[in-house]
């Protein structure tokens, strides 16, 4: 059984050049979020894939319901048990089978994750959690993440503005307005934990100035302004 990263849905993670920014840690987040989420397991739930390879515990609780149980080693194979039947012996083996690919998925899917965050960000930014002997060999993908995250993913009152700031952006109409409302729920969920998180009405106040910037859906923009109130909501725009 191999895990490489081309079984997962972002093959490299986008790179971050230079100091990193609380924009490319949300990236680096979203992107490693989903490759350890990808990797099927029975672990913490069973519905999470790995995510809690790269998730805190506390957050990876309350999604999953549970903890993440990491799998042991098995060890080297047992011996039958004195008097156990055939059936027994074949249970046994294939109980030990289960563990041990259990327990190797769980390290290839670790040295996976930890490698494209290696590779995502420049040494300079995480070299003191290398170790004199060993390198990154024992370092696991979370306490990576968490020193990126604490070290330069705090996000400011500027990067707040800014991301608002993205909102207005008048629209091309030579893109695809689906690229509007993913826009719009990154901006959403980068400020969802922070002192301004932007509610959907917010969103959808800022979008809609950007589009009437474009000049090209006053129509549209008209019929939604004569709606009533009630009906301006995120999933009707």
């Amino acid at each position: 059984m191999t895990t490489t990263t081309s079984d997962f849905p972002h093959d490299l993670l986008t790179p971050i050049t230079g100091r990193p920014t609380s924009d490319a840690i949300y990236t680096l987040t979203r992107q490693i979020y989903a490759n350890a989420k990808s990797i099927e397991t029975t672990c913490g739930g069973g519905d999470n894939g790995h995510l809690a390879l790269v998730m805190d515990p506390a957050t990876y609780l309350l999604r999953a319901g549970e903890g993440y149980v990491v799998p042991p080693n098995p060890g080297p194979h047992p011996d039958p048990v004195a008097g156990a039947t055939n059936a027994q012996i074949t249970a046994a083996a294939n109980a030990y089978a289960n563990a041990v690919t259990e327990y190797a998925l769980h390290k290839k899917t670790m040295k996976a994750l930890l490698h494209q965050l290696l590779a995502a960000v420049e040494p300079t930014y995480y070299e003191e959690l290398e170790d004199l002997t060993f390198g990154y060999a024992d370092l696991a993908p979370l306490t990576l993440l968490t020193h990126l995250k604490t070290e330069y993913g705090t996000i400011t009152d500027d990067n707040l503005v800014a991301n608002r700031a993205k909102l207005l952006t008048t629209w091309n109409p030579d893109d695809p307005l689906t690229t509007v409302w993913t826009r719009n729920r990154h901006c959403i969920d980068f400020a969802t934990d922070t002192t301004d998180p932007i509610s959907e009405r917010n969103a959808m106040t800022l979008t809609l100035a950007g589009f009437v910037n474009s000049g090209v859906l006053m129509p549209y923009i008209n019929e939604w302004e004569r709606k009533d109130d009630v009906d301006k909501t995120f999933p009707n725009f």
